[in-house]
């Protein structure tokens, strides 16, 4: 009511030693929380915001918040406010409406908006020293917004990680634009990688097929003379009908299908050629497009 922000109220519930939401169903027997009890009292300003925004305490139900988009993956997808269902007075409350509604407010009129249009390039690819995550942040400072990367754990756990990494939009997007255009730059000036890419082609095309070519031509030749020691049994009384028919059968299913893939094999060179082809429209498309690279997001 007094107008603090979330990181002061946090601060402030740990100093008097308020248990936070986690600790608290641990200590109630919710074993899924017990990860918590190391640090019973820290709290978290998205924690405090999640509260100062939700209206159960103020004794109402509010369902529908979250709908199931894929009944395949199970995946959940926020609902809009404006269709959320509210239940009013199914519970004690413990914070008065006019009051709840007077915290609503003060958090519209903050100077700041909850959410920015800003492109972010660099979302979740961006860490500190440590291995952990740099967040995308917005100041407003005489009505201009001043946009960076901040390293937000190292003020809730300073002794975990002890830099405070911070650096502006701008400035990191110049420096990967420099070094993506140096890279693109070297390459448009050596064809050495689209050289190596034609060889590899060639080569393991080439040599797979030629194999697999050889292979298949002495099977079917194998096949041919068991068809005809078959026969040879056949007409010996050696086998009787029955077998005979059926082990031809399996002889010819065999053959036709090893005449397929020959066929297959045997039109490798096109199948190069096609490949040869798409890599020079890639190495064209590639060129034209360092011609005209716009970093984006």
């Amino acid at each position: 009511m007094e107008g603090n922000g979330a990181p002061y109220i946090a601060k402030y519930l740990e100093e008097q030693k308020i248990l936070n939401p986690s600790a608290y169903k641990s200590l109630k027997g919710d074993t899924r929380f017990d990860r918590y009890k190391d640090e019973p009292y820290k709290w978290k300003p998205v924690t405090i915001r999640k509260i100062l925004t939700d209206i159960v305490y103020t004794g109402h139900m509010e369902n529908h918040k979250y709908q199931v988009e894929n009944y395949k993956t199970k995946k959940c997808v926020r609902v809009p406010d404006n269709e959320h269902i509210i239940v009013k007075n199914t519970h004690e409350a413990i914070i008065k409406e006019e009051d709840f509604k007077t915290v609503q407010t003060v958090i519209k009129k903050r100077h700041y908006p909850a959410y920015h249009e800003h492109e972010n390039l660099f979302k979740s690819i961006l860490f500190c020293t440590c291995g952990k995550r740099m967040a995308i942040t917005h100041k407003v400072r005489k009505n201009k917004t001043d946009t960076f990367y901040k390293f937000a754990h190292h003020e809730t756990h300073p002794l975990e990680c002890p830099n405070s990494n911070i650096i502006q939009y701008d400035t990191l997007k110049k420096i990967v634009q420099a070094v993506i255009m140096k890279i693109f730059d070297s390459l448009k000036n050596n064809d050495n990688v689209i050289k190596e890419l034609e060889k590899s082609i060639k080569q393991n095309n080439t040599k797979n097929n030629s194999g697999e070519i050889r292979k298949t031509e002495n099977r079917l030749n194998q096949l041919v003379k068991i068809a005809s020691k078959l026969y040879e049994d056949y007409t010996a009384d050696l086998i009787n009908d029955r077998t005979y028919k059926d082990l031809l059968l399996k002889n010819k299913q065999e053959q036709d299908l090893l005449e397929l893939k020959l066929k297959n094999l045997k039109n490798s060179e096109e199948v190069v050629k096609n490949k040869l082809n798409d890599l020079e429209k890639l190495k064209n498309k590639f060129y034209e497009f360092i011609d005209n690279i716009e970093l984006t997001p």
